[in-house]
């Protein structure tokens, strides 16, 4: 397993995480503002047949936008779904959080990196939702 703690102090584990080329279907052609937003609502919405229904939040990507007509995503599409054994309110069990951020190649990095670097600033009370077992 992987823990981590977060800059907010809880200390939660990566219970699974998913990565995909973010224009892994564009067969050719230039991405544009209509596609970019069908990726990203697939994106946030994706995980949910195989991890099932859990709240969501998406880190915002950073467009390359040097080409108004066709602004671009960053390469990869990252997901991971994080679980605290603390809930936020103590009539629940834990608390989990699937996260989606967009970023740049890092197939060379250790996953744990990868996801810390992401997540480690997140207000978790904000974001995460209680559950039980």
């Amino acid at each position: 397993m992987l823990d981590m703690t977060l800059d907010c102090g809880r200390r939660v584990t990566l219970d699974a995480f998913d990565y995909s080329r973010t224009y892994a279907e564009l067969l050719q052609g230039c991405p544009n503002a209509e596609m970019n937003a069908r990726i990203i609502e697939r994106a946030v919405a994706e995980r949910d047949g195989t991890w099932g229904r859990r709240k969501t939040h998406l880190i915002p990507p950073v467009l390359d936008d040097r080409d108004p007509a066709h602004p671009v995503l960053p390469p990869v599409c990252l997901r991971a779904w994080v679980r605290c054994d603390d809930p936020i309110d103590p009539a629940f069990m834990g608390s989990a959080l699937v996260v989606v951020w967009f970023a740049s190649d890092c197939h060379a990095e250790p996953i744990a990196n990868v996801v810390f670097r992401a997540i480690r600033g997140l207000p978790w009370e904000q974001f995460a939702e209680d559950f039980d077992w």
